[in-house]
């Protein structure tokens, strides 16, 4: 037979299958024989080397052959069931195995051929115990002294203690680490929870201990969860017990009432600057600034008037200098000899009265006559040039004309002498052709010509008669008429000073200054804003034109401004009236007074080149402008900071708490930030905003406290205490996914109160959760824990005791004794269940208290006894293997 499976060796059918088909209680016909394969490698028949043998003939050899196996297989070392082979266990084997054989095969030999299996194994068993019996004589003797002691134990305090702790070690996974962890494991996370001895060691056996005390004693455990539930709500509800949540909402109302006055004030002082800096530019009515320059410009040029005389007056002061006249002559000559009678008739009156005056002229001219002509002849120019009688050719014929007159200004006989005189030193000219030979020979020639006339031989004719005739060349007759040293007007200016280089300069010098105060004042706009009637007429422009034609915007304005202030001669007055024109058009840009740089960019923009003339005046100006520019730039950056200010402090965290006042709402909305992927960096701003009060502080904590209240614990009360439970995954996970964020307003040691709650959480659990088969049920789990760990008799225990007691009684005192000894029995088996109840009791009170769990187990003894139960049970498995094996045998052998 496979001792592992109690198969038939033959045909492979279960032992106990056969017996309920023999029996007729399972249906179906015998398996065939098969092949035997051994299961554990040894052939029992092989090892006894029984097969042997000659075949018994009779019962009796039968049954003395079956002896024989059977001793022999009990007996051989590592046999059938691997025991050691020492000499006390191959007797006992030998014993057992021979009188099991002997009992197998006398009850097959008896009965019917159909019951004769189930006689065998009934037989094998029947001897086998007796074989037991017979051998362990001298350990039933022990273990039955133990088991005395065992059954009064309950009796005595000291045994009930060695019993209960005997109890918690068998059912302990590892009783010495249980110990250790009583010792070593913290005991109190939190003030008041007081852990069972299963959620002090977390060891697995005491949880399944746990569970069956749990279930009988569900009160007690119930009031213990409920003890430690309150002590957890208490240490989370004292983190901040006072405090109130609307604070923080209040606060944060004022702090923003406070951001809004105080950037307000910024902003008011940032708008004065701005405005004090705009005003402070100037500017004023268009008709005074107007005024004001024209006023400048007169004032200028009645100046420049003056000047001007005197640097004529300084050319000739004392009017004795005279100049060369027949350059003059010659370009008059040059101009007008060729136009003919015909050409004559167009010629202008004042060109016909210009050009009789040069005729009469002479070598030499007075300086101020020669002046007077220069400045008839520019008369004459503007004359013909006038749009009322325009003559185009009169005006070239004119300008020819001046330009000769500034030619003999230039040729003067002293700067004509000198450089003549240069000229014979270097023998460039002859002497006798130099100018002044010519003067001295003309001189004497006249003074000839005289003498001949005195003395009445000269012709007497007068060649300087009649009008004036332009067909002759220049200086001939008019030359003959006139004595050297005198002008034409007979005038003697033999003697006379000629113009020099000094008076040729002082001159000029006159000359430019006339020229650049007719270029200044006769160009726009400087001679619109001078133009006017008469000198005591009012001017024709009005006051507020001049400002527009000053200050002008494109290119012009540069013009305008550097004309303006040329004319003015750069005057303090001139350059305050025209930078206050360009600063009462900046603000006239300007937006409420105030000028921003989008409006000075935009003004720069159109003005750029009048402000450039200005600066150049002025330096500084545009300084100020954009200084104004900066305080409105100022003043624009401050409204743009106050708007942010407030705008971040309402889209803040402490903004959302603006427009919430009650209490719950303030929960909620503070509750609502650990939802949020930047929670940490939301409560860090909310924590810091609040630090600033001390109750808007109190109040966010107590708002905290209060949302974990509300969002982690149960509407389920725990046991009968009034206060619900706090959820354990739930307060985990929190504090897990929210610990950083809970940071910002904690301190480490409240968290630590928080962890040390989520950690008594978790180590309670096991009471709910570790012993507890995933997917089992929990009534069958608690009711197969209670069974396991019961210490109560069984019926079958209590009538055995009734019999030991009375049968003990029959045999020393008949009858009576038999009465006697079962109630006797009966009281002291009331007794031993009271103590076994008080047992209980101690295992309950010790699952509850690992300090007693504790004292209990050190108690108990530390390895279970070995000669008792445990042996007996082992010996029983053993032999009722052996005769199966002996009955599947005994089957086999009738069949062949």
């Amino acid at each position: 037979m496979d001792t592992l499976t109690f198969s038939n060796p033959v045909t492979g059918e279960n032992t106990f299958h056969a017996l309920g088909r023999t029996l007729g209680l399972i249906d179906g016909e015998e398996p065939k024989p098969e092949p035997y394969i051994p299961t554990t490698g040894d052939d029992i028949r092989r090892l006894s080397h029984v097969d042997q043998l000659p075949e018994p003939k009779n019962p009796q050899e039968r049954v003395a052959r079956m002896t024989g196996e059977g001793a022999v297989t009990m007996a051989v070392p590592g046999g059938l069931f691997g025991k050691a082979g020492t000499a006390a266990n191959i007797a006992r084997g030998a014993v057992v195995g021979g009188l099991s054989g002997a009992g197998s095969q006398t009850a097959a030999e008896v009965v019917p051929e159909k019951y004769k299996p189930l006689a065998s194994l009934v037989g094998g068993l029947v001897g086998g115990l007796t074989g037991e019996a017979v051998t362990a004589v001298p350990g039933v003797v022990k273990s039955a002294a133990r088991g005395a002691r065992d059954y009064v134990a309950p009796l005595t305090e000291g045994g009930r203690e060695r019993l209960a702790g005997q109890a918690l070690r068998d059912a302990a996974s590892n009783p010495e680490d249980v110990i250790a962890s009583i010792d070593k494991q913290p005991r109190n996370l939190v003030a008041g929870s007081e852990p069972t001895t299963f959620q002090l060691t977390g060891d697995p056996g005491l949880g399944t201990l746990e569970r069956a005390v749990a279930a009988k004693n569900p009160e007690t455990f119930q009031q213990i969860r409920g003890e430690q539930n309150a002590a957890r709500l208490d240490a989370l509800s004292d983190i901040q017990a006072a405090g109130h949540p609307e604070a923080v909402s209040s606060f944060f109302r004022s702090q923003l009432d406070d951001l809004d006055k105080s950037t307000q004030a910024l902003h008011e002082a940032a708008e004065t600057q701005a405005k004090n800096a705009a005003s402070g530019l100037g500017g004023g009515d268009a008709a005074t600034l107007g005024e004001q320059a024209r006023t400048a410009i007169q004032n200028r040029l009645d100046d420049v008037r003056n000047q001007e005389r005197s640097l004529w007056k300084a050319v000739d002061p004392e009017g004795n200098l005279v100049t060369v006249a027949s350059p003059i002559k010659q370009a008059a000559s040059r101009i007008y000899r060729d136009l003919g009678p015909e050409g004559e008739l167009g010629l202008a009156p004042i060109e016909k009265n210009i050009a009789s005056v040069i005729e009469g002229y002479g070598q030499t001219l007075p300086f101020q006559r020669l002046i007077n002509l220069r400045s008839a002849v520019s008369q004459a120019m503007r004359d013909v040039r006038s749009p009322l009688q325009a003559n185009q050719p009169a005006y070239a014929r004119l300008t020819q004309l001046r330009g000769a007159i500034e030619d003999a200004i230039s040729d003067s006989i002293a700067q004509k002498a000198a450089q003549e005189q240069q000229a014979v030193v270097t023998g460039a000219l002859q002497p006798e052709d130099a100018m002044m030979a010519r003067i001295a020979a003309e001189r004497q020639k006249w003074y000839d010509e005289r003498a001949l006339e005195a003395s009445g031989t000269g012709d007497g004719r007068n060649a300087g008669s009649g009008q004036a005739s332009f067909s002759r060349p220049s200086g001939t007759e008019s030359q003959a008429r006139s004595r050297p040293g005198h002008d034409a007007g007979g005038e003697d200016l033999s003697g006379q000073p000629f113009l020099d280089e000094e008076a040729a300069g002082r001159l000029k010098t006159a000359t430019a200054a006339t020229a650049e105060r007719k270029q200044t004042y006769g160009a726009k706009p400087v001679s619109q804003i001078l133009q006017r009637p008469g000198n005591t007429q009012p001017y024709t422009m009005p006051s507020a034109g001049v400002t527009s034609s000053i200050w002008k915007a494109g290119n012009a304005g540069a013009d305008t401004v550097r004309s303006t202030l040329k004319a003015a001669g750069n005057s303090a007055e001139s350059v305050d009236a025209i930078r206050n024109m360009a600063a009462q058009s900046l603000r006239d840009k300007a937006e409420n007074g105030v000028i921003t740089p989008k409006a000075l960019d935009a003004w720069k923009k159109a003005h750029g080149p009048a402000l450039h003339a200005l600066e150049e005046a002025a330096p500084g100006t545009m300084a100020k402008f954009e200084t104004a520019a900066k305080a409105g730039e100022h003043l624009a950056q401050t409204a743009a900071d106050r708007k942010a200010a407030l705008d971040s402090y309402q889209k803040s965290a402490a903004g959302k708490l603006l427009k919430v006042d009650d209490p719950s709402d303030v929960v909620k909305t503070i509750g609502a930030i650990f939802n949020r992927s930047d929670a940490v960096a939301q409560m860090k701003a909310l924590a810091k905003a609040a630090a600033a009060d001390p109750d808007a502080m109190a109040g966010l904590r107590k708002a905290i406290v209060e949302h974990m209240e509300n969002r982690l614990i149960s509407n389920t009360e725990a046991g009968t205490s009034g206060r619900n439970l706090i959820k354990s995954d739930q307060f985990q996970t929190f504090l897990g996914k929210n610990f950083t964020a809970l940071r910002q307003v904690f301190s480490d040691e409240e968290l630590n109160t928080m962890r040390a709650i989520a950690q008594d959480l978790k180590r309670a659990n096991r009471s709910i959760a570790s012993s507890k088969l995933p997917g089992g049920s929990n009534t069958a789990q608690d009711t197969a824990a209670i069974a396991a760990h019961s210490m109560k008799e069984s019926l079958l225990s209590k009538i055995v005791t009734h019999i030991v007691g009375g049968g003990a009684g029959f045999l020393t005192t008949g009858p009576v004794g038999l009465a006697a000894g079962v109630v006797g029995s009966h009281v002291l088996g009331s007794m031993r269940e009271a103590g076994i109840r008080n047992i209980e009791d101690l295992i309950r009170d010790a699952m509850l208290n690992p300090d007693l769990a504790k004292a209990l187990l050190m108690k108990a003894p530390k390895r279970p006894d070995t000669g008792s139960a445990l042996t007996l049970a082992a010996r029983l498995r053993n032999l009722s293997a052996f005769s199966a094996a002996q009955s599947q045998k005994q089957s086999g052998d009738n069949r062949q």
